[in-house]
């Protein structure tokens, strides 16, 4: 399975979430990142602008986004906090 993510410039911010397209063995895929996954992923105890919480956060992100895509190619992705969370007790 190949997956191409999007540059930072390429992601916008709707409602508090972040909103891509990872483009899955030459097909486009949605992925929304919810707010609560962007402060996860930024690790960081105060308010940062949404945009700096996915740049600072965004290998977390992505890492998150690939197992959840290998695991149910071609639906979109709903990247929550939860499954933020779950990766780092997994992997300790």
């Amino acid at each position: 399975m190949e997956i191409v993510f999007p540059t930072p410039d390429a992601v916008s911010f709707e409602d508090g979430h972040a909103v891509f397209d990872a483009i899955v063995d030459g097909e486009p895929v949605n992925c929304l990142i919810t707010e609560g996954a962007l402060s996860a992923a930024a690790l960081v105890d105060h308010i940062i602008p949404r945009k700096e919480a996915f740049s600072i956060g965004r290998s977390s992100i992505f890492e998150a986004v690939t197992r959840i895509l290998k695991a149910s190619p071609g639906v979109p992705v709903v990247l929550t906090w939860a499954d933020l969370t779950m990766a780092s007790v997994s992997a300790s």
